[in-house]
């Protein structure tokens, strides 16, 4: 049964495949809480070398970008390049929204590497501070943009602050990757 399976997954997978596509795409990347509930937002993410945010911390240490980072600068660090764009030229493209307005919003994947070996603590810490810059930079949109915690706007049953929450989401997403080194 197992011969027959694998040769029809691969003749299946070869039929679905379309050719026209340009470069690599990744569809539907990020699974944020907005996208299971409303699934407005679609399209495709380009993933180009330049889109490719590289956190190493196989060495037990943390390297970003190749270079060498204190733990306690990983989460500046990541805003800092989110927010300016400027290291991966260009990972800022405008959009418009009907809240927030005009906005430069990064398209970008965080991948983390981390060593089997590695203590969950340490792991935890790394993980946290990658997440945390993410919400930093959320929680600072929504207060800059519409003079609202981020926090309470997660709260919040109104449909104005719901959809307040959902460009927020869209516009600072968490599209994050992690694998175990060899």
């Amino acid at each position: 049964m197992k011969k027959i399976l694998f040769p029809t997954f691969v003749l299946i997978l070869c039929i679905s495949c379309d050719s026209k596509t340009k470069g690599p795409q990744i569809q539907d990347l990020d699974f944020s809480y907005v996208n299971y509930v409303d699934s407005e937002h679609k399209g495709t993410l380009n993933i180009l070398r330049r889109n490719i945010i590289i956190l190493d911390f196989s060495a037990g240490e943390c390297v970003l970008e190749g270079t060498k980072v204190n733990d306690s600068l990983i989460c500046p660090k990541i805003k800092r390049m989110l927010k300016s764009g400027k290291r991966h030229d260009p990972i800022l493209d405008s959009a418009k929204f009907q809240l927030a307005g005009d906005v430069l919003v990064p398209n970008y994947v965080l991948s983390a590497s981390y060593p089997p070996e590695l203590d969950y603590r340490k792991y935890s810490f790394w993980r946290s501070e990658i997440f945390r810059a993410i919400n930093e930079l959320r929680e600072e949109f929504a207060e800059e943009r519409f003079q609202k915690n981020y926090w309470e706007l997660l709260d919040s049953k109104g449909i104005l602050d719901r959809n307040m929450l959902r460009e927020i989401q869209i516009i600072y997403p968490l599209r994050y990757s992690e694998y175990v080194m060899d």
